[in-house]
């Protein structure tokens, strides 16, 4: 069954939680000053912590803002966008975006090199140990806030 909105909403922001609830000496340099210039690897996470949670494939799309070069990255499945680190832009507030509206996200112009499936395995074997340990980091603060909201 596609969780629903609100269940997604609730899976990228307790995902969000455990990346800042990490020592950022155990994450990837990408990672530590989260969300400022993490949304590539984060949003690979994030695409893997979906799927491990029963949502499906994800895409991984990236491109570049016009105007400034600035980059940003997102994940993304039949039209709906899940960004956990857009409010490292100053435009932004919120920390988890869930939405169909793309009118900020076109803003970038997607750059199809980069976009693939949303999936630590889709890397070579180097980035995916890397991208594994990082990952089971956070898993095991998801577990921790899983475990702690279980109980309240």
């Amino acid at each position: 069954m596609t969780p629903s909105i609100e269940e997604l909403h609730a899976l990228a922001t307790t995902f969000r939680t455990a990346i800042l609830a990490c020592p950022p000496e155990s994450l990837l340099p990408t990672l530590r000053d989260f969300p400022l210039g993490a949304c590539g690897d984060a949003s690979i996470l994030l695409g893997e912590f979906l799927h491990e949670r029963g949502a499906g494939e994800w895409d991984y799309l990236a491109g570049e803002r016009n105007g400034d070069q600035h980059s940003h990255a997102w994940v993304e499945q039949n039209g709906l966008i899940i960004d956990i680190t857009a409010d490292q832009f100053a435009d932004v507030e919120e920390p988890v975006i869930i939405t169909r509206d793309r009118e900020w996200h076109a803003q970038f112009n997607i750059d199809p090199v980069l976009c693939r499936t949303a999936r630590i395995a889709v890397y070579d074997p180097g980035t995916t140990r890397l991208l594994t340990d990082t990952y089971d980091q956070i898993r095991s603060g998801v577990a921790c806030k899983i475990s702690h909201e279980a109980w309240h």
